[in-house]
């Protein structure tokens, strides 16, 4: 399993992310920026704490758009996992 975080937001230096990242208490996994918005456009991301899993075949299995509690989160991994 690999984790991406992606700040999707065109305006935000470099040093901005990593600093959000380290406040945040540098959470351990990797960090993307999506300055052209492609990501973004690929996976239809409209919303801050957009979830996305994807499963070992590139299908998405879950989405969501909002905080993604932790119950949630090992339910759709495990559904990533099962495929």
């Amino acid at each position: 399993m690999a984790i991406l975080a992606v700040d999707a937001d065109p305006s935000d230096l470099e040093s901005q992310t990593r600093a959000f990242f380290h406040t945040a208490g540098d959470p351990g996994y990797a960090i993307a920026r999506d300055q052209n918005g492609r990501l973004a456009g690929a996976f239809a991301v409209r919303a801050l704490d957009t979830t996305v899993v994807i499963d070992p075949k590139g299908r998405v299995v879950y989405r969501d758009e909002v905080s993604t509690n932790l119950p949630t989160l090992k339910t759709a991994l495990a559904k990533a996992e099962k495929a």
